[in-house]
């Protein structure tokens, strides 16, 4: 399963258009069990009207701990 999440609606079709979309989706073709589907959420937060949308100047990063065993 991969989730992904976009700043706007505009933001995957402009994903889908770049070079290393491109690249991804070639490479992993084979190893997909069936063919790739896609389930549009609606976000639940941030709770603004503009969703993860916050304008051009500002970065949002996904901040992912490592956890060592």
């Amino acid at each position: 399963m991969l989730i992904e999440v976009y700043k706007n609606e505009d933001a995957p079709a402009a994903h889908k258009g770049t070079n290393h979309y491109a690249e991804w989706r070639k490479r992993v073709e084979h190893m997909m069990a069936e063919p790739r589907k896609a389930i549009k959420y609606r976000n639940l937060f941030p709770a603004t009207s503009a969703g993860w949308d916050y304008g051009k100047d500002i970065v949002l990063a996904l901040i992912v701990p490592r956890i060592f065993i």
